[in-house]
């Protein structure tokens, strides 16, 4: 994970430093979400093992694959897929495919506008257990991110807004959901496709708590 390097630190862009809030958007709406403020934190805040995981511009999906060793992942709906006449939502696990370890879950909301030219994308998205990022790739669309928060979800009732969704123990375990010690951290993310400029998705992306890279090495 040596090269994924922070994406403020390579951009020399200075965040605010202290802590705020947002509205976690219209992901609160659907799938019953409550409508919350997320509490954000300072990129520089993120832990040192942590960061290089999601201060980035790359899609997540890669960011993880690399971290998981090149193994396969694949994700799990917690939904059918909801769709609007503009928008395409889901939110979704991402596990190792093998081993079934839950590594992150994401929420994702896309405009399908800015993605018609690509329908197998959209296709996938409807049907497929491939995560969003993978999908991208395989079918030669382009995208560079742009993290617009990061979080840092601590207290119990923080946890049930975000995650209320997440009811079986081996997810619940992944993201310390009953530890009221242990954080969540995450961020928002859009996705810009780099031949058109447009935004196709914004993301919630959060990961389990147990994954983090070796600082040491």
């Amino acid at each position: 994970m040596s090269s994924i390097e922070p994406y403020s630190t390579n951009l020399s862009r200075e965040r605010n430093e202290r802590p705020k809030t947002s509205d976690s958007g219209p992901i609160s709406n659907i799938y019953r979400i409550d409508s919350a403020t997320l509490p954000t934190i300072a990129a520089a805040a993120l832990p040192e093992d942590l960061r290089p995981l999601l201060d980035h511009r790359k899609k997540m999906t890669m960011v993880l694959e690399e971290w998981n060793q090149g193994k396969e992942l694949e994700i799990k709906r917690f939904f059918k897929p909801k769709q609007t006449i503009d928008k395409l939502t889901r939110v979704v696990l991402i596990k190792d495919k093998d081993s079934q370890k839950v590594l992150s879950v994401g929420m994702i909301i896309i405009n399908i506008e800015n993605l018609e030219d690509k329908p197998k994308v959209l296709e996938g998205v409807r049907e497929e257990s491939i995560p969003f990022g993978r999908l991208l790739h395989n079918h030669g669309v382009n995208v560079v991110g742009d993290p617009k928060e990061f979080y840092k979800i601590s207290s119990p009732s923080q946890k049930k807004q975000v995650f209320s969704f997440i009811e079986d123990d081996d997810s619940r375990k992944a993201f310390s959901l009953d530890d009221n010690d242990i954080p969540v951290y995450g961020r928002k993310n859009y996705l810009i496709r780099t031949d058109t400029g447009k935004k196709i998705a914004s993301v919630y992306e959060f990961l389990a708590t147990d994954v983090r890279i070796n600082t040491s090495a």
